[in-house]
């Protein structure tokens, strides 16, 4: 299906200003028929052989090149401009190689370094319909109407330094020809602004060019290694019309060669067809531009066009659409008639229009920056892709928090308040962590809240001992027993909130929540057992005495016969036998019979004490004063 999602991430902005045509007569006047952009300069060939240089500044330069039409133009980074001209009755094809770097005088041509006669030897003559040339500057591809493909490769600066081959007799004209350079020390490069400019003459027999042949009938992939075709692979059993296909610009995704066709684009690499979009409509022309997919389309539909496909001519019912394939969007559309050629230079894109009749009109789509294509994410509402954005913008973690809060508090608005606490949980580290616990207070939702302070908890920037144990609290308010158990068996490899959690407060806390359990494994974990049994058994011992006796009496016996137990004060447990004389002198007995040491902060006298008090009991009178 074709992509639902449209945002307008470009703007058209006018790049020719119509009210200074004093300036740019001659570019407005032009009728183009080959651009090329490259090197921070556009290049024009017109129908009279005419060749015209527009810098940033719009300043024209021009110069006559060919008796003849000029068909196609290419500038390379060793500043040699190719020209390739064609023409019927007679049949002629040329190709001129100028030195525009050395251009001595604007007002007359620059030198003109070879001319080549494109028309093979001793084979039918036919018009030129396709031309492209290898990034290493060494293999020129030419297809023709006769489904002819041949190549020249070599070092075309020097007449004798190179050789003819036929690649292919294709069964119907050649409408598109891209190339793609590997070595074995590399992945595949295409043909587009990847010049190679010092290479060592040996390290040609190790490249291997594939060359992607596309007629109308058909698509094929030519291997040639070492002056010869290694292998061909077909493709497909259809082609498409000039202008329909285009080569990637960068191949991250192993992909070489994409095809617009009535109901989709489909890409290819030597092996075969790959992934395709759906997009309806008959396209005109396709480009890349950075991530981009750029169509020129008809904005009829196919019932209203015919079924009849012809070559494309430009017309009034064209419109521009600029596609992310890889984020499955459409970034932004405009209805554009009359479209001759988009292009891109001096960082941006470009569309040039040649309405019959009229003056060319350039207009540049100038993409936003990401603040503005956020803002029309944000207003509606796709922060996923939002945040792709941010990432492939290189965005700091700060920035990205931001971009997840805004998706949280989206997700809170709705009441989807589990997604919006794991939105949230991304902002730990750059988000108070006190300002999302409030929003789920506020609104009672203790299980997501507790999902939040379970990640807040193991970021140890973040953490607090007021997390945790508003953590523990949030556990016995929702009674999950087995996440409290996890929680405790997990707590003491968390140095971080061993040091600053009130141990004793969770402890009190499960106890009073009616957790006995688990508030006795949390005070293992913490290795604060001693201290948390000494406090349970001084504030309940006497209910306990009274209870359960025997028992009560040997968990005091095990706790006064720790190692540390030099640090209690014994009189905290004269507490626990108030009314329970008896039970008083078990424990003393007990105790000196596992003890071989006295308590140092309890005199002997306190244990001689009771033993007189007693015996003063029995000589009084009942009801007597003690």
């Amino acid at each position: 299906m074709s992509f639902s999602r449209r945002f307008g991430f470009f703007e058209k902005l006018p790049f020719l200003d119509k009210s200074n045509n004093d300036r740019f007569p001659v570019i407005q006047r032009l009728v183009p028929t080959s651009l090329t952009s490259s090197y921070g300069k556009i290049w024009l060939g017109d129908g009279d052989g005419n060749v015209y240089r527009c810098d940033r500044s719009l300043k024209v330069d021009s110069f006559f090149a060919h008796p003849m039409p000029i068909l196609f133009i290419r500038q390379t980074i060793l500043e040699i401009l190719i020209t390739i001209a064609s023409k019927e009755n007679p049949i002629e094809n040329q190709m001129k190689l100028w030195n525009v770097k050395k251009w001595p005088n604007h007002l007359s041509a620059p030198i003109c370094i070879r001319t080549i006669n494109i028309n093979p030897a001793n084979v039918p003559v036919s018009v030129l319909t396709a031309f492209d040339i290898s990034s290493d500057f060494k293999c020129f591809v030419f297809g023709h109407s006769n489904g002819l493909v041949q190549l020249i490769k070599g070092d075309l600066m020097k007449e004798k330094a190179s050789r003819r081959f036929t690649l292919k007799q294709m069964d119907s004209p050649v409408s598109f020809i891209g190339t793609s350079v590997q070595t074995e020390q590399s992945k595949p490069s295409v043909h587009i602004k990847m010049p190679i400019l010092k290479r060592d003459k040996s390290s040609d027999k190790q490249t291997e060019y594939i060359f992607y042949l596309v007629s109308q009938s058909s698509i094929y992939a030519v291997k040639f290694f070492k002056d010869e075709v290694e292998r061909e692979y077909k493709l497909e059993d259809f082609g498409c019309f000039p202008g329909e296909a285009a080569m990637f610009e960068s191949n991250s995704d192993n992909l070489d060669l994409a095809v617009a066709y009535q109901d989709a684009i489909f890409f290819y690499n030597c092996d075969g067809r790959g992934p395709c979009i759906a997009n309806s409509g008959r396209k005109y022309l396709i480009r890349f531009f950075r991530n981009y997919l750029v169509l020129v389309k008809s904005n009829k539909s196919s019932k209203e066009m015919g079924e009849r496909r012809v070559a494309y001519e430009p017309n009034a019912s064209t419109i521009v659409q600029i596609i992310d394939y890889q984020n499955k969007y459409i970034a932004a559309e405009f209805e554009m008639p009359f479209v001759f050629q988009v292009f891109s230079e001096w960082q941006g894109l470009f569309v040039m229009l040649t309405e019959p009749e009229n003056e060319m009109e350039i207009y540049s789509l100038l993409e936003k920056d990401t603040s503005a294509k956020l803002e029309i994410l944000f207003s509606k509402q796709y922060y996923q892709l939002a945040e792709e954005l941010a990432k492939s913008q290189n965005f700091t973690q700060e920035e990205l928090a931001q971009i997840y809060k805004h998706s949280a508090e989206y997700l809170f608005e709705r009441k989807d308040y589990d997604a919006a606490a794991t939105e949230y949980t991304k902002t730990i580290g750059n988000l108070e962590p006190s300002y999302v616990i409030q929003k789920f207070l506020d609104c009672n939702q203790i299980e997501p809240m507790t999902f939040y302070l379970e990640q807040v908890i193991r970021d140890k920037h973040s953490c607090t001992g007021h997390h945790v144990l508003l953590l523990v609290n949030c556990f016995t308010r929702i009674g999950d027993i087995d996440r409290l158990a996890k929680f405790v068996k997990n707590f003491q490899t968390s140095e971080q909130s061993l040091n600053n959690f009130d141990i004793s407060s969770a402890i009190r806390v499960l106890r009073q929540t009616g957790y006995p359990r688990q508030a006795l494994d949390l005070a293992l974990a913490a290795s604060q057992m001693e201290d948390a049994s000494l406090e349970c058994i001084c504030a309940h011992g006497h209910m306990l005495m009274s209870e359960l006796p025997n028992e009560t009496g040997h968990f005091l016996e095990m706790l006064v016969s720790n190692p540390d137990a030099s640090k209690i004060d014994v009189h905290h447990f004269l507490k626990i036998f108030v009314d329970n004389r008896k039970g008083l002198f078990a424990f003393l007995e007990r105790y000196i019979s596992v003890s071989q040491n006295f308590f140092p902060k309890m005199a002997p006298t306190d244990l001689v004490q009771p033993f007189a008090s007693d015996k003063r009991n029995k000589a009084a009178p009942v009801g007597s004063s003690v």
